[in-house]
């Protein structure tokens, strides 16, 4: 990761390189929908209203989609 930025629950977290398949295993194997902008910078816009069980479930399901699509893209490129 480069940098996180953000403002109030919209936050921004730019990652050294791009990842192509990071939408769809977060979305597929994880239930979450995350956008990707500028092919690096991950856009998180979750509800205004959520518990403390939902921000553990949303941080421990961004960090499983990167180490999967991360392994993936490193599989591809060995």
């Amino acid at each position: 990761m480069l940098e996180i930025r953000g403002l109030g629950l919209m936050i921004g977290i730019e990652l050294r390189q791009a990842v192509p398949e990071l939408t769809r295993i977060a979305a597929e194997d994880y239930g979450l929908l995350i956008n990707v902008t500028r092919g690096k910078v991950i856009r998180l816009l979750p509800p205004l209203v959520l518990n403390a069980a939902e921000v553990e479930q949303i941080v421990q399901g961004l960090l499983a989609s990167l180490d999967s699509a991360l392994y993936k893209s490193l599989e591809r490129s060995a």
